[in-house]
């Protein structure tokens, strides 16, 4: 696994890294993925460091995940 990401135990679908005080986790389902993070500098730095090696699209407003509906208030 790269970017120093941990698998959980847990979920293997499920991924967290830390660099200092950022934190990040990652939620996998088949091309997919949700990230949440401790703040916008975690964000920006997973962000980087994917686009240093993928080509990846980002989205950052979660609408929909697995039929289910995200809504904000």
């Amino acid at each position: 696994i790269s970017f120093s990401f941990i698998q959980s135990d847990s979920d293997p679908a499920v991924f967290t890294a830390r660099k200092g005080k950022m934190h990040v986790i990652l939620g996998f389902h088949v091309d997919d993925f949700i990230i949440a993070s401790s703040g916008d500098d975690a964000l920006l730095w997973y962000r980087v460091q994917m686009n240093t090696k993928f080509e990846v699209t980002f989205t950052f407003e979660l609408k929909w995940m697995l039929s289910i509906a995200f809504y904000y208030d």
